[in-house]
């Protein structure tokens, strides 16, 4: 839309700013004696067309039935105006008919015409000739003219389909190009989701001969991998409109008059297969040659320019330091590949790559290992397809590095004990007392694996939620249905009684408990208990109660009480575990006891392979409860630990993030993994230093599927206060239903924007030390750049045995073996 209204803004100065041209055409293209032709003049500028026209022998210009019309049209943001001026002109006789050159005049411009031959034909000749409109045609090309191309370099492709004006298009669908060799297309697909291998197709009008044609512009681009001879071509498919017109012939309305009432047309599409034929015959990629200097070659092929900055004009030793390469001018960044730096005195990392729309930043984390001024020599090599020949960039940076006190391999692991051995030899150190460092090492072993999480998370809490909205409906329906039986239910005397027992239950059942179901408890507390449920009268003795219990060794154990309620000394135990349990049963069977049995399981040695250091033994006791379906976030974390023993970071990395996400209240996990985090220079979890972090932190303090299932109990609430409606004032009715709302909006959208964030399938984490991102899924694509382990990817799309990543800014190809999901199962 923006790009529209700047248009218009625009059109008055794109139209005087262009060249006046003059485009003459004319229709039919057969003609015979005596039959009008239409002369048509095209101009590209907007205004009044003044011309005189020129006298010809044999034909007749019909001035008074001279029309005119203008046309504008806007195709992505390019303004197109056309004035046509169209005379009728009678050819008198047959042959060749010349209509000179003549000028005509828009404003203070003036254009001249070209010459048109006309021929005439007699009558018998017209007849058979057809006057056939030609068929669609196709034209490739590549802008810019014959020239040399280069393997790696970025040739652009332009196809270019002719549909001649009167031809009805439908069905129009994008060339299929063939005859690359082992080229590849450059991806559109940010600017034209419906074809990834083109850029949005540009309609224009085009004279050709003496015809109008609808023009309709594809440009692409390609790239060549190798050295070879390639013979593009392509072919696009659309369907041709054929309208017929079916006239009833005889009878006394045959007549042109009457022809469109008593006329029937149809249509029809017709299928075409339109090749595209390409300009200049078959291309050769020529090989880069070999590079003669001892510069860095960058991969790079095209107008490319180099700039170097570094992050600080200072540095400390053992302090990082930043070095960004900027890339910027034309070509294909895919091709890039950055080089490994071997700088003296420093310590250089691998480079982290990061493709902008206008360039390419490499950046690289520098340790200086000694001080003094140093100067950091750069010369990189890109070659120039234009030229045929390698640009060499030489760049010098200096920057004084002074004393720190940092250790260069406490700050970054190194890969072996002798590079930082030859580190802390070249270290200058000022001071003699070293700063407290951070803490390095993991702690909290969990105690036991705790509860098993389901995967997907859904299943966890697909119950839960399923009981809260069941019992929203039934608790709507009882507070419905209370109002009615409440008159009934207020009068009902046992239902009083079976209250205040349901109420004395838990008392009763504690006590006897306490007392270990001593004879004295049963006598003083179950014994009132049951006769008052059975319907007895206050006060009855055991005796009554056994009477009425069904069961033999219930009913000997209460006539046993009753005869030590009387006999002094006598003791009043036999508690024994049958007696125990035919009490309980005799109190559940009068429909009032409800027991809640809790069990705990106790995992005596859960981390005693852990602490004898046998590390390997400890991964697979832990791995033991880290199943298919069902994940436990203590044994996900005792695994980080493990994998942190060992020196695995990205492993422990993963483990740890799976069970911050499983219990994200835990803090201890939560510390462990900013720890990790912190070693393998990842940004920090649960920051809360600005608001929108604050909001953040508060949304993870629960998973996804928690905050759907306090979405279904909301929903239930909804259901209860419009139950209760009767109950309610209006304002109070409102504010209730309003909290209700806006909760319930706000867990939907606090599960949403988790699920599309932290709990999203596609997080990965790059558990190899060190992965290479290739240009295709292949062992034998072009390494594009390095990703160390640990850092945080999203898979873009899967195929065989491959994944294409985003990382860092960068995308490529890479292992399934060196990348893993953090939360495969996701909430669904």
């Amino acid at each position: 839309m923006k790009h529209i209204l700047f248009a218009f803004f625009l059109l008055p100065l794109m139209v005087f700013a262009e060249k006046f041209t003059v485009e003459t055409i004319f229709r039919p293209a057969v003609v015979s004696a005596g039959e009008p032709v239409e002369i048509t003049l095209i101009s590209n500028k907007r205004g009044n067309l003044k011309f005189e026209l020129p006298e010809i022998k044999g034909a007749q210009w019909l001035r008074n039935y001279v029309s005119s019309s203008t046309q504008t049209s806007i195709v992505n943001g390019v303004v197109t105006v056309s004035v046509r001026r169209t005379i009728p002109l009678i050819a008198e006789k047959s042959g060749s008919l010349v209509i000179p050159s003549f000028t005509v005049t828009c404003g203070k411009e003036q254009a001249q015409t070209k010459e048109m031959v006309i021929k005439v034909l007699t009558a018998s000749e017209r007849a058979a000739v057809a006057d056939a409109v030609p068929e669609p045609a196709g034209e490739m090309l590549i802008p810019g003219g014959p020239r040399k191309f280069y393997a790696g370099e970025e040739i652009p492709l332009v196809l270019l389909l002719q549909i001649p004006s009167g031809v009805e298009v439908r069905e129009l669908s994008y060339p299929e190009i063939q005859g690359l060799g082992s080229a590849v297309l450059t991806d559109f697909s940010k600017i034209n989701p419906r074809n990834r291998f083109f850029a949005p197709p540009v309609e224009r009008r085009r004279v050709i001969g003496n015809r109008e044609y609808t023009e309709v512009v594809f440009r692409t681009s390609f790239r060549a991998l190798k050295a070879e001879r390639i013979s593009p071509e392509a072919v696009a498919s659309l369907g041709i409109v054929q309208r017929t017109r079916n006239r009833r012939s005889g009878g006394m309305f045959e007549d042109d008059f009457f022809d469109g009432f008593f006329s029937s047309a149809s249509a029809r599409v017709i299928p075409r297969q339109i090749p595209f034929k390409f300009k200049g015959g078959p291309v050769t990629i020529l090989p880069l040659p070999a590079l003669q200097e001892k510069s860095l070659f960058l991969n790079l092929v095209g107008p490319w320019r180099i700039s170097a900055a570094l992050g600080s004009t200072t540095a400390k030793v053992g302090e990082p330091v930043e070095l960004t390469l900027t890339l910027s001018g034309g070509g294909s960044g895919e091709t890039l590949k950055a080089p490994v730096l071997q700088l003296p005195g420093f310590r250089v990392y691998p480079p982290e790559v990061k493709r902008l729309a206008d360039r390419i930043e490499v950046k690289y984390a520098l340790i200086p290992l000694e001080t003094g001024e140093k100067n950091i020599v750069l010369s990189f090599a890109v070659f120039d397809p234009a030229a045929g020949k390698y640009v060499i960039e030489n760049k010098t940076l200096i920057l004084p590095v002074s004393p720190g006190n940092a250790v260069p391999g406490a700050v970054v692991k190194v890969s072996s004990d002798s590079a930082k051995k030859s580190a802390a030899e070249k270290l200058e150190e000022p001071e003699k007392e070293q700063a407290s460092p951070s803490r390095s090492e993991l702690f909290y072993q969990k105690s036991a694996p705790g509860k098993m999480i389901r995967l997907p998370l859904l299943l966890n809490q697909l119950s839960a939620i399923a009981a809260a909205l069941v019992c929203g409906i039934i608790v709507s329906v009882f507070f419905m249905m209370r109002k009615r039986h409440f008159d009934r239910e207020s009068g009902d005397a046992a239902y009083r009684i079976r209250h205040q027992l349901r109420n004395q239950l838990h008392d009763v059942v504690s006590q006897l408990k306490q007392s270990g179901f001593s004879g004295d408890a049963v006598r003083e507390t179950a014994v009132p208990f049951l006769a008052q449920s059975m319907g007895l009268a206050p006060g009855s003795s055991p005796e009554e109660v056994a009477e009425k219990i069904q069961d033999s060794e219930l009913a000997a154990w209460l006539r046993e009480l009753n005869h030590s309620g009387f006999l002094p000394g006598a003791s009043a135990s036999g508690a024994t575990p049958g007696r125990i349990k035919a009490l309980l049963k005799a109190m559940k069977k009068v429909g009032i006891l409800l027991i809640c049995c809790f069990s705990a399981t106790l995992f005596a040695g859960f981390n005693t392979a852990f602490d004898d250091g046998k590390y390997e033994q400890a991964a697979e006791e832990y791995s033991k409860y880290i199943q298919p379906g069902r994940w436990s976030a203590h044994a996900l974390y005792n695994l980080g630990s493990v994998y942190f023993a060992k020196g695995d970071l990205p492993r422990a990395r993963l483990c740890l993030m799976r069970a911050h996400l499983l219990d994200p209240m835990d803090s201890e996990t939560l510390e462990n993994l900013n720890l990790v985090n912190r070693k393998l220079m990842q940004n920090e979890s649960g920051s809360t230093a600005t608001p929108g972090e604050l909001v953040i932190w508060c949304r993870d303090r629960f998973r996804p599927d928690q905050y759907l299932l306090f979405s279904a109990v909301v929903l239930a609430g909804l259901l209860i206060a419009v139950s209760l409606r009767y109950r309610l004032k209006g304002t109070l009715l409102f504010w209730i239903m309003g909290s209700f709302g806006v909760l319930l909006i706000l867990f939907i959208a606090a599960a949403a924007s988790q699920m599309s964030g932290p709990y999203n399938t596609r997080n990965a984490i790059v558990t190899a030390k060190q992965l290479e991102l290739r240009s295709l899924p292949a062992s034998g694509g072009r390494v594009e750049a390095s990703v160390p382990g640990g850092s945080s990817a999203r898979i873009v799309e899967s195929r065989d045995n491959w994944c294409r990543i985003k990382v860092n800014g960068q995308d490529g190809w890479v292992g399934q073996s060196g990348i893993e999901a953090v939360l495969p199962g996701g909430l669904w």
